[in-house]
């Protein structure tokens, strides 16, 4: 299967008279995971002259904000925005090639010390009879930490928002409409005074399509095959009583997450399991 790469493990049955055999269990996905990383520079470590690779900041309004590629990312170095009004907005952004019609995610972490934070992916195309098409999908965060009220007339205990020591998720859906084949991903402070840091950013395919090939050893007969993905209770797959005999197992599960985890449970006839995890960790022991 050419283009396609398994998360294979071979498991061997030890018994009594079952020495040697062994079950083959094949859990992987279209395309392989992980998905590739759209962006450049997605760490935000490389760059030059003091200016991160591939990231630039833009505001219609250059004189209240403060930009800097600096060293306290999550690893490294992160983009860091500061606001000295709510006079405008501004954002580091980079662009990426997309396939319209297509499920994609942007992600990544954010520590936000002040102010309001605005992460979005927008893209604009023409559609060929005069009417533009684009797409616009957001994620807001804010904060009254450090607002200029606090702390002699707002107490510290009555404000809310995200741990400004701390970096936080953000994820952001999105499918692009046809013809829109180019997005960027634009993050800054949205129309406050404040202070943010960006860092480990993405874009990404939102979907795969999961692949499942379970072969029995000689003599031995599969009864049941279960796919769960982790945090849900009720299976993806569940294949019932398989007809007696039953050998060979495949199916595909198309839409599942792109940056999901899943396990593969197999019972043989004799009442006996084999499982296994995709993608599966490094170092990660059979079972």
């Amino acid at each position: 299967m050419r283009g396609r790469t398994w998360a294979m493990l071979a498991l061997t049955l030890v018994g009594t008279g079952l020495a040697g055999r062994a079950a083959e269990l094949r859990l992987g996905s279209e395309p392989p995971l992980p998905v590739p990383n759209l962006l450049v520079n997605p760490g935000v470590e490389e760059g030059a002259d003091g200016r991160p690779q591939s990231w630039a900041f833009g505001t219609a309004t250059p004189a209240i904000f403060e930009s800097d590629w600096r060293d306290g990312g999550r690893s490294g170095r992160c983009l860091w925005l500061k606001a000295r009004t709510g006079e405008m907005s501004g954002y580091w952004a980079q662009s990426v090639a997309v396939v319209p019609g297509t499920p994609y995610l942007a992600k990544g972490h954010l520590r936000i010390l002040s102010g309001k934070i605005l992460c979005y992916v927008h893209g604009t195309a023409d559609a060929g009879d005069g009417r533009k098409v684009s797409v616009d999908a957001r994620h807001y965060r804010g904060t009254m930490r450090g607002h200029w009220l606090t702390p002699v007339f707002v107490p510290l205990d009555a404000l809310s928002g995200p741990d400004a020591e701390r970096w936080h998720p953000f994820r952001i859906a999105f499918t692009p409409p046809a013809p829109v084949d180019r997005v960027a991903l634009s993050l800054g402070l949205y129309f406050a005074a404040g202070e943010a840091l960006f860092d480990d950013l993405e874009v990404c395919l939102a979907e795969v399509a999961l692949q499942v090939r379970v072969e029995a050893a000689a003599g031995e007969v599969l009864r049941r095959v279960v796919v769960r993905a982790d945090g849900t209770a009720k299976p993806i797959l569940d294949s019932g009583t398989l007809p007696e005999g039953a050998g060979v197992f495949t199916q595909a599960i198309p839409g599942q997450p792109s940056d999901g985890q899943w396990t593969l449970t197999v019972t043989l006839a004799d009442g006996r399991t084999l499982s296994q995890r995709y993608p599966k960790h490094e170092g990660e022991a059979p079972r």
